[in-house]
């Protein structure tokens, strides 16, 4: 949902849609995530999909011209959040090791692992 809410705020430009997404990311880390993991669960599609969410919604948060329409994000309660490159590399090593397994999601992880590559060239 949050990927579809994402996409429409890319075709619209209406700014509740990534606000949504954003508090779905936060309700699902909340309720999935499993700090003796470092991932949300053994679900290898959740967590490729959860990957690329968060990547998205930090890769709009990077962006000057998203940032200038709204106001500062309040501080999440979960400092793991903030970071998606670090939080996320056990998830992403995770994935890499189990695609083989996954055969019919391994492109969802690959997609998700291009997005957060590609955070890492993006400005802080």
């Amino acid at each position: 949902v949050s990927s579809a809410l994402l996409t429409a705020f890319e075709l619209t430009g209406r700014l509740p849609y990534p606000m949504l997404a954003e508090e779905l990311l936060y309700t699902s880390r909340r309720r999935l995530w499993q700090i003796a993991l470092q991932r949300y669960g053994d679900d290898f599609a959740v967590n490729a999909d959860a990957v690329f969410v968060s990547c998205r919604i930090e890769a709009l948060r990077r962006d000057a011209d998203y940032r200038d329409l709204v106001a500062p994000p309040p501080a999440p309660a979960d400092a793991l959040l903030v970071d998606v490159l670090a939080s996320h590399q056990p998830v992403v090593e995770w994935l890499a090791r189990h695609c083989r397994e996954h055969a019919g999601s391994a492109a969802r992880a690959g997609v998700a692992l291009l997005a957060w590559l590609a955070l890492r060239a993006l400005p802080h």
